[in-house]
């Protein structure tokens, strides 16, 4: 879109333009003697459209354009060089004009075109009317299309800025997404790797979300899951990484100290946090959910911590509390019970069932 709008931006710029009038300011190195009547010939030949105010340093040039608008600034060589340091912060303080660099020399004016960033350049000598009417409207020109590209690329930039917010946000309850839990939290281990910090990893979904969703609709549904995780934030310590995975799902990335209680307790506090009677729509909602644990580096990727701290999960729906660690006897039950019920689909699929009595 951004790009689309350039072009058609850059064609109206392209398109022949006649400035009906304007006003110049040049700023001359001696606006005495031979110079003045030099300079006053050349004016005296412009057509009445178009007005010159004529001084010789950058002091007075400042007090003409507090005092009227000009549209182009004709710039002499030798006053660049008298002070070039003054000359290239003048110019990008007033970048809003189109500059005309003037001199005897053509390697030289092109040079301090580069430099000062200007839109034109004309040997001193060349100086005749209808040159002067052509570099104000090639300046006019190659200034408008430099505002016209600032424009689209300050535009694209911004929505760079948007798609990579897009990329790493959950746009219901504005908390990191999956993603950016991963990016994030890969970084924050590599980190802990070399400081040997510790983290633990806490695993939440709603157990009755699903009945809410249900009953009350799924507008009902989204304003439970913005509630939970405006709760959540408040809950967690102060520096935690908190993202929601998708549905109901929502992780924490705390650290601690010595012992993994300290995590307990931040899951305590959020299963309590949560649970507290909600009213949403009318409806007087009262959220349940449980936490599974992994600690890092007893698990050492996010990857891993993921899949232990949801095999923990699993278990925590059995308990009062709510909460569950994991450790290496839950995994090794569950791959049991994964065995287990392969074999039991493998023999039944296979007929060797049969009936002891």
């Amino acid at each position: 879109m951004a790009v689309r709008k350039l072009k058609a931006k850059v064609n109206a710029v392209m398109q022949p333009q006649i400035l009906v009038s304007g006003k110049v300011l040049a700023i001359v190195a001696d606006l005495k003697g031979a110079d003045r009547k030099k300079w006053t010939a050349v004016w005296a030949a412009m057509p009445m459209n178009y007005r010159c105010e004529l001084v010789d340093d950058f002091v007075a040039a400042s007090q003409q354009l507090k005092q009227a608008a000009f549209q182009w600034i004709l710039l002499e060589d030798e006053v660049i060089a008298a002070h070039p340091k003054i000359a290239a912060e003048w110019v990008q303080r007033h970048s809003e004009l189109a500059v005309i660099i003037i001199g005897k020399n053509i390697l030289g004016v092109r040079s301090w075109m580069v430099e000062l960033n200007a839109h034109e350049c004309v040997l001193r000598q060349e100086l005749s009317v209808p040159l002067l009417q052509s570099l104000f409207q090639q300046a006019l020109l190659r200034k408008n299309l430099e505002q016209q590209l600032k424009e689209a690329q300050d535009e694209l930039a911004i929505k760079q800025v948007q798609l990579e917010t897009l990329a790493h946000t959950d746009t219901l309850t504005h908390l990191g997404n999956r993603f950016f839990f991963y990016q994030t939290a890969t970084t924050w281990l590599a980190m802990a790797e070399q400081t040997e910090k510790k983290y633990a990893l806490l695993y939440l979904n709603l157990s009755n979300f699903k009945q809410i969703n249900e009953c009350y609709g799924h507008l009902i549904g989204d304003e439970v899951l913005l509630l939970t995780a405006q709760r959540l934030h408040a809950a967690i310590p102060r520096h935690s990484l908190l993202a929601r995975l998708g549905g109901d799902e929502f992780v924490v990335l705390t650290d601690f100290e010595e012992d993994s209680v300290q995590a307990y307790g931040v899951a305590q506090t959020m299963v309590s946090a949560i649970k507290e009677t909600i009213t949403v729509g009318g409806h007087q909602l009262r959220i349940q959910g449980q936490i599974g644990i992994a600690t890092f580096p007893e698990v050492t990727s996010v990857q891993s911590l993921l899949r232990c701290a949801e095999m923990a999960l699993d278990e925590a729906k059995t308990k009062v509390s709510k909460i569950n660690f994991y450790t290496k006897r839950l995994e090794n039950q569950h791959r049991h019970r994964m065995t287990i019920e392969s074999y039991l689909a493998h023999a039944f699929k296979q007929q060797e069932f049969y009936v002891v009595y």
